[in-house]
């Protein structure tokens, strides 16, 4: 474990990472989850907010019930254990951010939205 302390440039944390782990109550669309994903880190999350609509559990990374504390160290020791299903949580995890939730794609998906409501 790594306590910096503040950190405005969080990268290249994120980049020497093994796991990222986020076990809120409630989310958003989490940034770190998308950054982490994005440079090839796998993923533990809890199953709240907008983190399902990025993570296909088992496949895109881990989705736990939030407050399942047995279910995410169950989680963690399997990607911490399996190095095949860390690679492959991995690997898909970046695909989907480079084809779901590039700059591109997010610009032609409010450029939509923008099109709707002035319609």
């Amino acid at each position: 474990f790594i306590l910096p302390g503040f950190e405005p440039n969080v990268l290249g944390f994120i980049k020497s990472a093994d796991l990222l782990v986020n076990p809120s109550y409630s989310e958003g669309l989490p940034n770190v989850v998308l950054e982490a994903m994005a440079v090839g880190v796998p993923v533990l999350a809890t199953a709240v907010g907008g983190v399902p609509e990025l993570i296909e559990s088992g496949k895109s990374g881990l989705l736990v019930p939030s407050g399942d504390h047995a279910a995410m160290t169950h989680g963690l020791l399997s990607i911490a254990e399996e190095v095949p299903t860390r690679k492959r949580l991995a690997e898909q995890a970046r695909k989907v951010v480079e084809t779901d939730f590039s700059f591109e794609r997010q610009a032609v998906k409010l450029t939509r939205i923008y099109e709707e409501m002035a319609a």
